[in-house]
């Protein structure tokens, strides 16, 4: 293990030899555990509920309707469904087993991706093993191999599109495939697409102020940037396919989710009609839309004193009100009733109508000051850590996974966290002298940026715990260089 940390005394052949070894047994491990993890231990089709039976109806829709519209398709990106659609085209649309052997192999993925991308951005030798060791046992990502849901393919996307960045950045090569990369993790969660303004903005500055061609050229920004282009065309164009209108580039959800996180509601209920919505009392009833994480903070500080305590931005009265919708230049009134304490909204219309969602963002808006908005951003970022449990592990009936997940979010608020964000501190300083481990950290603060003005959550953290582990690694090394020159001084 010293020989592993220090490098020192191995000519880079036997170096080599000994890091392929390495990686050659994390990676079968890798595939060993995930297989026994998706076939014994967690088999995802036997946890279809919520979100997860939302990805397996939409993938069995496409195997057996093909691109027949439905607008629940446009609800969620099309990424995930579609992936998971693969494997069920082939064995058959209630074959789960054959999907799940295919989210072992993508949670497999990250053990390598995380490997190639440390060794790409690392500081030492060491860096790349160590990480790639981590992410191996790492319980929250082993954790959603056995659940269909976005996290696993996510993860793998991400790590893959990172590494072809970071190599681009070294190289000024290899634009094309990066961008073909990012894309692919923009079809499955488009909130890569914060983080890649930061990433191209950072690279096109750099390249303005660089006379002698040192960063990257203008052509491979520009190959960069087109598969994410297209990436947004191809996703604006499925909405207009599902829905028969133009609805955004991202999936209806989106406009829906930034309602929870900036209203600070804990779920939206959306009903067929008035005497519906009238006659249901129940916070289960309707077409229900929630964010776990709120109810978990609310659950956490349930004295609505506390300076922490969730404070819904339409208050905590239950009260009838109506919604100013505009669709089209033309207003209409939408019913809607505050519910639980201000938690809930119902309202009379679907629950992918992104016109409500506005009406419904402005309405909370027009409730809150910016000190309002700026206390929500800080609550919905401090969820991406604390105050929430691993979902779907929140859930009724699953104690004694809980009681794991919420082990593993303290491993990470105490051990990780602190730093990861030297790490990014010091990626960021370093910017220009080592522009892929920039890459890095600005995914990380991208995510950040979509947390707080979304709202986060453990589960949005998980897919990106392979990078903080990286920057772990790199803030120690920063926080040891810096303590040996205190001492030298």
């Amino acid at each position: 293990m010293a020989a592993l940390m220090s490098g020192r005394g191995d000519t880079e052949g036997e170096a080599s030899t000994r890091d392929a070894a390495s990686l050659a047994l994390l990676s079968f491990l890798a595939v060993l555990s995930r297989l026994w993890w998706v076939l014994r231990v967690h088999p995802p089709g036997e946890h279809v509920f919520r979100d997860m039976r939302s990805y397996v109806v939409r993938a069995q829709w496409l195997v057996e309707r093909g691109l027949e519209p439905w607008p629940a398709m446009a609800f969620q990106p099309p990424g995930t469904s579609g992936l998971l659609a693969l494997p069920l085209a082939i064995a058959g649309p209630e074959q789960l087993g054959a999907a799940a052997v295919l989210w072992a192999l993508l949670s497999a993925a990250a053990v390598p991706l995380t490997w190639a991308l440390a060794r790409e951005v690392g500081s030492r030798r060491w860096v790349a093993p160590v990480s790639a060791a981590l992410v191996l046992v790492w319980m929250p990502a082993l954790s959603y191999a056995g659940l269909f849901t976005s996290e696993t393919p996510y993860c793998a996307a991400l790590l893959l599109a990172c590494w072809r960045l970071a190599a681009l950045a070294r190289t000024g090569r290899g634009g094309l495939g990066a961008g073909l990369a990012c894309a692919l993790a923009f079809l499955v969660r488009p909130q890569i697409a914060v983080a890649m303004v930061l990433i191209i903005g950072g690279a096109a500055w750099l390249r303005g102020r660089d006379r002698e061609g040192g960063a990257v050229s203008w052509a491979q920004l520009g190959l960069t940037a087109a598969p994410l282009v297209l990436a947004g065309l191809l996703s604006t164009l499925w909405i207009r396919h599902q829905v028969g209108d133009f609805a955004g580039v991202t999936a209806t959800s989106s406009t829906l989710n930034a309602a929870l996180g900036r209203c600070h509601l804990t779920r939206v209920q959306a009903f067929g009609s008035e005497p519906e919505m009238v006659r249901s009392r129940s916070l289960e009833a309707g077409r229900v839309v929630g964010a776990p994480a709120l109810w978990s903070l609310h659950e956490r500080f349930p004295d609505p004193g506390h300076v922490y305590a969730l404070r819904p931005a339409l208050g905590s009265e239950a009260r009838a009100l109506t919604l100013t919708v505009n669709r089209g230049g033309e207003e209409a009134r939408v019913l809607a009733e505050v519910r639980e304490g201000g938690l809930s909204l119902a309202y009379v219309g679907t629950r992918d109508d992104r016109a409500i969602h506005r009406a419904l963002l402005r309405a909370c808006r027009e409730r809150t000051s910016v000190a309002g908005q700026v206390r929500y951003a800080v609550q919905n970022l401090s969820l991406m850590v604390a105050f929430n449990p691993q979902w779907p592990d929140s859930h009724s009936g699953r104690e004694g996974w809980r009681r794991i997940s919420d082990a593993w979010v303290w491993i990470f608020g105490v051990v990780v966290l602190l730093p990861g964000l030297l790490g990014i501190r010091q990626a960021m300083a370093e910017a220009r002298e080592q522009p892929g481990r920039a890459v890095v950290a600005l995914q990380l603060i991208g995510s950040m940026i979509v947390a707080a003005l979304v709202f986060g959550s453990i589960r949005i953290r998980v897919p990106h715990d392979p990078l903080w582990l990286i920057l772990a690694c790199e803030g120690v090394l920063a926080a040891l260089a810096s303590f040996r020159r205190e001492r030298a001084s």
